[in-house]
């Protein structure tokens, strides 16, 4: 007895939005989503709100990109974050002094040396411990 598979259907399965390997795919991305926010710093909660995955069409078949910094002000220090800044001053760019809180006081000052730090490679880490193979875009 021969049996013959149906292409529709096949083809539906793995290269279809709504069929299984897409939404693994999908769920994939998510779980990374999940992880980064565990991993990532949080200050305001821009950045961590601003982690989000989606599933784009590649060639064959179907990719997840995870990201982060949608906005222009969580863009900027996305980077610094993910893979860390080496030591640099930090001076106003509209007013004379930078205003900031330090220690329960109101502080101002024309610079500020900052002396860097690690990255916590949130993004590549969260992917990572969700099974996926990251490579950066």
């Amino acid at each position: 007895t021969w049996y013959r598979a149906d292409q529709a259907a096949l083809t539906q399965l793995l290269h279809g939005r709504t069929g299984p390997v897409v939404l693994h795919v999908a769920n994939k991305g998510r779980e990374a989503e999940g992880h980064a926010r565990r991993i990532v710093g949080v200050k305001t909660g821009r950045l961590k709100a601003s982690i989000g995955s989606r599933v784009v069409r590649s060639n064959p078949g179907y990719n997840v990109e995870v990201y982060a910094g949608g906005t222009p002000e969580t863009s900027k220090y996305v980077m610094p974050h993910h893979d860390g800044a080496r030591p640099h001053i930090i001076r106003p760019k509209n007013k004379r002094y930078l205003k900031f809180q330090a220690g329960g006081r109101t502080v101002y000052a024309r610079k500020v040396n900052h002396p860097g730090n690690r990255g916590t490679h949130f993004l590549l880490r969260g992917g990572q411990m969700a099974g996926l193979n990251m490579r950066r875009r």
